[in-house]
């Protein structure tokens, strides 16, 4: 287990010897009535939660608005989508909401429930299972074709918000108590835990050599020993949103930037212009990231390729390698 000592002090981060801003290539009005929480993209479709209740789904190619999915009593706060299963969502109506089509409308296919705000939900790469985190305090693990919860796990440090799988049975989940925990799903129990943050994790991510999480800042973590490595000072202001892709790290902040932190460089790549509030969330598709900020615009965006590795390779390398480093518990 990570020692409870003090993280390392905010480091200015390095800038690539080609850093450059660049505008965005698109925008369009994400026709939500108050603040977007959420993005996900599959395939050509890319899809928003607002805290107005509902989902929108657009065509990628065209921004062209294809439909809304409304069901949740209250604001839509975390998405997520597969090939096999369709799309899901969590709000503060303490459901998680699996989505189908009827008659050019979504419409809630199945609706799964916890007693506290859902914060999180992540399907499993082979479409068997749904995790979700909730503000009550507990991670649950669903049989997506039947609904059945077959296991809980009750965090001793508040909320989760976070959740990320490594390979099965591994998954990760942070809280509002700033930590962050291995957990072994096969059985229900807690594997290793990092070193502590001083605020609530929202956000979870397995690199080839690192895990990187956000509290505000951007950090990275050692794998092996759950030590804190760095604390990046990418920004002016506290990180709001963050979205991690074949090696890259895209960061938002509430001061309104958008910035690429290449992992395996050290170093950061391009900042990408935006007038338009705080960053609140971020996606990615090909050599395309998507944001959107509080006043409501969806922004398209080119990415530099730096040295990440293609997907398929990645994924291997970081699966293999955070189940190694649980040699080293």
């Amino acid at each position: 287990m990570a020692q409870n000592k003090p993280l390392p002090g905010l480091e200015i981060t390095n800038v690539d010897p080609g850093f450059r801003t660049v505008r965005a290539s698109r925008s369009w009005r994400s026709g939500h009535s108050q603040m977007v929480t959420a993005m996900c993209v599959h395939d050509t479709q890319l899809y928003t939660a607002s805290e107005d209740g509902t989902v929108r789904e657009y065509r990628v190619d065209t921004a062209e608005f294809v439909m809304a999915y409304t069901g949740h009593y209250g604001a839509v706060l975390t998405l997520d989508v597969s090939g096999t299963q369709g799309l899901f969502s969590g709000g503060y109506d303490s459901t998680i909401r699996q989505w189908t089509v009827q008659g050019g409308q979504g419409k809630t296919a199945r609706t799964l429930t916890h007693r506290g705000m859902v914060k999180a939900v992540k399907l499993s790469p082979a479409g068997d299972y749904a995790y979700s985190g909730a503000t009550d305090g507990t991670l649950k693990k669903w049989e997506i074709t039947t609904g059945e919860c077959v296991d809980t796990v009750k965090s001793d440090s508040g909320s989760v918000l976070s959740i990320e799988l490594g390979e099965p049975p591994l998954l990760l989940m942070g809280t509002a108590g700033g930590k962050v925990l291995v957990m072994d799903m096969s059985c229900g129990v807690g594997v290793k835990t990092f070193q502590p943050h001083p605020t609530a994790v929202t956000f979870i991510a397995i690199a080839p050599e690192y895990v990187i999480t956000n509290d505000g800042r951007a950090r990275l973590f050692n794998m092996s020993t759950g030590a804190c490595l760095n604390s990046l000072l990418l920004h002016t202001d506290a990180v709001s949103s963050m979205h991690y892709s074949h090696g890259q790290l895209f960061s938002g902040c509430y001061d309104g930037t958008l910035k690429q932190f290449d992992v395996k460089g050290q170093a950061v790549l391009r900042a990408f212009a935006s007038a338009g509030g705080r960053v609140t969330a971020i996606t990615s598709k090909g050599n395309m990231i998507y944001s959107v900020s509080t006043d409501g615009f969806i922004r398209e965006h080119p990415v530099s390729p730096g040295a990440g590795q293609s997907p398929d390779h990645e994924r291997a390398v970081k699966r293999t390698a955070f189940c190694l480093s649980l040699i080293h518990i």
